[in-house]
């Protein structure tokens, strides 16, 4: 037993110091090759704090955070990041002025933050058991007991409870089971001082197709007071429905386009139903018979005589119940969002319209209009619509009213302005919803791109134009780089870099560059290749290109018209680089693939990933495809001008070339193109080869898109999908450089890797025929169909993260059996023959590989894992994994080796195998990005840089986190802190010691000659 425990110990310092020190970080190296940026994500609910010294908005967003952002500058103070899924949701934002509640998974959870810091006050749970998920949205209401500020209440259902507690110190005043509540499909909550012998506290509940079940307690000891039933044959689930003051309930019938309104009554004999009033009795007009109905403050009973009428067209309506009937207030037209503060218990309506290029803002009281806080913003070409307007009303130094308002807009942009029309801030929280990145090369200066020209043979060339073209470029070269030393020494005067922004000017950095030519200049390709631009795409359709230097937005465009496209549960819109910037003079080209929204088709566009311009002018924001998309792949086959070619299938399995102008390549290498598609829902696989061509008589309406060729279908593989779902189709990187073939044994034989680059990693989730959770990996060559290897876990789960690269796969799972994180590595062999050196065939391949696989404990669990990439593959591989706990951490393939034993052999020792042992443990100096915590990671990308020494990981989400990492080491330039004064010193010593000795040697020799 002690012998075995030695042995582990010795195994686990020899595991910690194979580690290289290379991944150590110096203090001075922080913050100057990785920078991180935090979102909050699409905001879900907004309140402006007018108390304190340091003001904040708080926010609720859709990616369940809660967050406190800074007035002043727009920075995140402090955020939660909640689990995702319903266990995270934040259903109700409560801000009263002095505590700061939220109320969470359908009321289970209520919390108090301290607005300042964030730090959790406390935390109630209503339920001694934890939710099932299908809860009913709760009901909210803060309230006062019998008007004392002193004694804030606050009331929550849930999971047919109800519980009232002191708002100040979550304490529980009282709590009781609604009685039948099984029916309701949501529940709306009021407060009625009106009964002369208790404050009463009604819980209304809606049962569609029936009414409404009111239950009346008294609110100070939670005694019931009695039950009645609201008759209402008419409500459904989207009738909307609020309560207003003197107990009464409006909802809004757009069947019969009415208001409907009853009062709640204390016994069921004198309840009476809802009585009925049209819209046009109001001389209101409803176009297109869609309203709604939104209360002044959604959980709070403060002035709820009024009300908002929401119209389809845009029309709001202001009206107020007073004495039995409704009174029209106002009526503004064309508003695109609205909502209701106070202003010293004077109740103010503010509104939101898009009037051409601007964003007008208006503030109403109920006798006019105030038009000292009227406000017209001019936003960005690509900033979307007016979608949310939180606005808060405070007193100006010179005693008049003043205004904060937060806008929202459609691509997800959060913007406070002040009044008068300035932005003072704004955020771009569409990039907390990521799809898709790509890192683009940035192009060559306009004097390295001369030698184009230098070296290019024209008609009529002869020796001395040659001559005179070469002169011409270097006397450009040298007068480039004049202008570069001026430009160093006057930064250097100054005491700054060319493009350093403040934490306030991260999202528009373009505004704050001198010029369009300075920021071309700066946007060009560095010695090394480390200075690169990111393309961002995100769920809201913005486009953005970031600097890879500090994160900064370089460009951004919007495109209102598309949406994400849906595959297994996933959001996708895939970004294809169709050609790079190193093809001068032809710009480079990226192209997306995403869904037109109000439309079955699909939407395709391209544009210059430099500055953002569109590439087809005739189609700025972009085409939508005359057919339904089935399946789309860029070829790694170019046209005469570098552009790659986009394949797109239909539903009728033709074939489209994108764009058009490359359909001869297409001909060209018509017999090495094969196709496959994936469905997750049935689990079927079928692949592809380009068939007969098509004369199609409709191309005169397919706007440009023209079939070329049937896809004719050549294989087919039908998964088990009766209780399993493909959750992931994972190919190789097309860029992947492989540098070694094999892998040379201790006794100097060579293992030879099975590198298919046709090969898919297919992972199906599910149940077995036990019920048990099951995952199943399949790797399968696409060309023919042939499934090469297959292997079963049974009772593990997901979320299954998957890296595919050369000849080996990682996965990692949940094993429920033993409740722990678990990885596999399966490595692929051909064995000691290699049956073509050349080039891989599926149509001929060898023999079935030889498949070595072995299984590690891993402490955490993931949020994303990939592996690095460097420019010749010569560079060792590590695997990326970025850790829930917020941690990124770089782990060298080599201890993710099947081969590794368990005892190992001379030869073992000669190979350089490190011993097996089941924990995989990473130590502290594997972390890539050390105290700078990330969440809510959904990918991370991987680049190379110029060196090969060197990778560029991004890893992206709701946080944004880049940083440089070298594998091997710095191998291929000198360190940052390489002594240059002790190797000058000493090569000057040199120097002297051999004039010196020279000088010596021949005077000795002088003297032996005079002897």
């Amino acid at each position: 037993m002690a012998a075995s425990i030695i042995l582990v110990a010795i195994q686990l310092v020899q595991l910690f110091c194979s580690f290289p020190s290379s991944y150590a970080l110096y203090e001075d190296q922080i913050g100057k090759f990785d920078w991180r940026q935090q979102y909050v994500g699409n905001i879900k609910e907004a309140a402006l704090e007018f108390g304190g010294t340091r003001k904040h908005v708080f926010v609720t967003s859709e990616s369940n955070v809660l967050a406190g952002i800074l007035v002043k500058t727009g920075n995140i103070a402090w955020r939660h990041v909640f689990p995702k899924g319903e266990a995270g949701v934040t259903n109700a934002l409560l801000y009263t002025g002095q505590e700061l509640l939220t109320v969470s998974r359908n009321g289970f959870a209520v919390r108090m933050w301290d607005p300042s810091t964030g730090v959790l006050q406390w935390e109630v749970l209503t339920s001694s058991t934890l939710p099932t998920g299908s809860e009913i949205a709760p009901g909210v209401l803060v309230f006062q007991e019998d008007g004392n500020q002193k004694k804030v209440r606050l009331a929550v259902t849930h999971a047919g409870q109800i519980t009232v507690m002191n708002a100040r110190n979550g304490e529980e005043v009282w709590k009781d089971v609604i009685p039948n509540s099984d029916s309701f499909q949501d529940v709306l909550l009021q407060v009625s001082t009106e009964d002369e012998e208790n404050d009463v506290l009604a819980v209304i509940g809606r049962v569609p197709g029936i009414g409404f079940k009111v239950i009346r307690y008294n609110s100070k000891d939670g005694s019931l007071l009695g039950q009645t039933q609201i008759p209402a044959p008419w409500i459904t689930a989207d009738v909307s429905c609020i309560t207003l003051s003197g107990q009464r309930v409006v909802c809004a019938d757009e069947q019969s386009g009415a208001l409907r309104v009853t009062k709640v009554e204390a016994k069921q004999s004198s309840q009476e139903g809802f009585s009925s009033v049209p819209l046009k009795k109001l001389q209101l007009e409803v176009s297109g018979g869609r309203f709604q109905v939104d209360a002044v403050q959604k959980h709070s009973m403060r002035d709820q005589s009024s009300f908002a009428l929401s119209m389809q067209d845009g029309t709001v309506a202001w009206l107020k119940f007073e004495s039995g009937e409704f009174r029209v207030i106002k009526v503004i037209p064309s508003v695109s969002s609205h909502s209701f503060d106070f202003y010293k218990e004077k109740l103010i309506l503010t509104t939101v319209s898009k009037v051409q290029n601007h964003v007008l803002i208006q503030s109403f009281s109920e006798e006019e209009e105030i038009s000292s806080l009227q406000t017209q913003v001019t936003t960005g070409p690509h900033t979307g619509d007016p979608a949310k307007i939180f606005a808060m009303y405070l007193d100006r130094k010179d005693r008049t009213i003043g205004s904060r308002t937060l806008l929202q807009t459609s691509d997800y942009g959060l913007h406070l302005i002040q009044q008068g029309g300035e932005i003072q801030w704004s955020r771009e929280e569409s990039l907390a919803l990521t799809l898709s990145v790509e890192i683009v090369d940035l192009p060559v200066s306009e004097t390295e791109a001369q030698f184009e020209d230098e070296f290019s043979t024209k008609k009529g060339d002869n020796i001395f134009s040659m001559f005179g073209r070469r002169i011409s470029t270097q006397f450009a070269q040298l007068q480039s780089y004049v202008e570069h030393l001026k430009k160093k020494i006057e930064t250097w005067q100054h005491g700054g870099g060319h493009h350093v922004h403040t934490a306030e000017q991260l999202t528009y950095a373009v505004e704050y560059d001198e010029s369009e030519e300075d920021l071309a200049e700066y946007l060009t390709r560095d010695e090394f290749s480390l200075h690169k631009i990111i393309i961002v795409v995100t769920q809201a359709g913005k486009l953005f290109g970031l600097d890879s230097a500090d994160g900064c937005v370089l460009w951004s465009y919007y495109l209102p018209g598309i949406e994400p496209i849906t595959r297994a549960g996933k959001l996708l819109i895939p970004l294809m680089v169709q050609r790079t910037t190193a093809h001068f003079p032809n710009p480079p080209q990226v192209t997306i693939i995403a869904e037109a929204q109000n439309s079955e088709h699909n939407f395709i566009y391209s544009f210059n990933p430099i500055n953002g311009h569109p590439s087809d002018t005739d189609h700025p924001m972009g085409q939508e495809m005359p057919f339904t998309l089935k399946q789309a792949t860029m070829q790694n086959i170019v046209d005469k001008e570098f552009m790659k070619v986009i394949l797109l299938i239909d539903t009728a399995n033709k074939v489209y070339s994108y764009p058009a102008g490359v359909s001869p390549v297409v001909q060209d290498n018509k017999g090495r193109i094969y196709l496959y598609t994936a469905d997750a829902d049935t689990g079927a696989l079928k692949g592809y080869r380009l068939g007969e061509g098509v004369d199609d008589p409709n191309q005169t309406w397919r706007k440009g898109f023209t079939p070329i060729y049937e896809a004719e279908e050549i294989w087919y593989v039908q998964l088990p999908s009766l209780l399993q779902s493909i959750t992931h189709v994972v190919g190789k990187k097309p860029s992947e450089e492989i540098h070694s073939q094999g892998r040379v044994l201790g006794d100097r034989s060579v293992l030879y890797k099975y590198l298919n680059p046709n090969l898919v990693v297919v992972v199906s989730e599910g149940e077995d025929p036990t019920a048990k959770s099951h995952v199943t990996v399949y790797l399968i060559d696409v060309v023919t169909g042939n499934i090469v290897f297959q292997t079963d876990h049974k009772r593990v789960n997901g979320p299954v993260h998957v890296v595919h690269s050369e000849n080996w796969v990682v996965y990692h799972f949940w094993n429920n059996r033993v409740r722990r994180n678990e990885i596999t590595v399966l490595e692929l062999f051909e064995g000691n023959t290699q049956k073509n050196s050349t080039a891989f065939s599926s149509l001929d391949p060898p023999s079935d590989p030889l498949v070595e696989r072995q299984s590690y404990i891993f402490s955490e669990a993931l949020q994303a894992m990939t592996t690095t990439h460097t420019e010749k593959g010569i560079t060792a591989k590590h695997v990326l994994m970025a850790l829930k706990s917020g941690g990124i951490i770089s782990i060298p393939k080599r201890f993710l080796d099947p081969r590794r034993p368990i005892i190992p052999n001379p030869q073992h020792k000669e190979e350089m195998l490190i011993p097996y042992v089941p924990e995989l443990v990473a130590p502290p100096t594997a972390y890539i990005n050390y105290n700078q915590s990330v969440f809510g990671i959904e990918n991370i990308h991987t680049s190379p840089a110029g060196l090969e020494s060197t990778c560029l990981v991004l890893a992206y989400g709701l946080d944004f986190y880049f940083t440089r990492t070298t594998p091997s080491n710095l191998f291929d330039v000198l360190k940052e802190d390489f002594d240059y004064l002790l190797i000058v010193t000493v090569l000057l010593g040199l120097l002297v010691a051999a004039i010196v000795t020279r000088r010596l040697s021949s005077m000795k020799k002088l003297r032996q000659a005079w002897r």
